[in-house]
């Protein structure tokens, strides 16, 4: 009989305003890659800055080619230390490809030098 103990792990990434604040897909220049094959079952971001934008701008992370959030928008994080924690769907699209977490600017562009966010992404592996 096989081994199936579950391996629970996370990685985690930074989000600040230099790797852009354009409604796009951003490349973080901390960010950790998500072991191939491992099931992402939740994600936690935390604002270290007030998030603003000009508009009503969201946020989404990506992280092992999986959008493990939906659109957050800027009003849940727009104060220092505030949270968010979202379980994944259960969806066999859970299961990472490997790659980084990255962070999606939905809806209208971040202000400036305010998106500073913390990102922890956790995961199993069941063998």
């Amino acid at each position: 009989m096989a081994n199936s103990n579950p391996k629970y792990g996370y990685v985690s990434a930074r989000y600040v305003h230099t790797d852009g604040v354009t409604a796009a897909t951003q490349t973080l220049a901390t960010t950790s890659n998500v072991p191939e094959g491992a099931v992402i079952t939740s994600t936690t971001v935390i604002a270290r800055g007030a998030v603003a934008s000009g508009g009503s701008a969201t946020i989404s992370i990506i992280a092992g080619g999986v959008t493990t959030t939906s659109a957050i928008a800027k009003a849940k994080l727009d104060t220092a230390g505030y949270v968010v924690r979202e379980d994944v769907v259960e969806d066999a699209s859970a299961v990472s490809d490997g790659t980084a977490i990255k962070v999606a600017v939905g809806t209208a562009a971040l202000t400036g030098s305010s998106a500073d966010l913390d990102i922890i992404v956790e995961y199993v592996f069941i063998g």
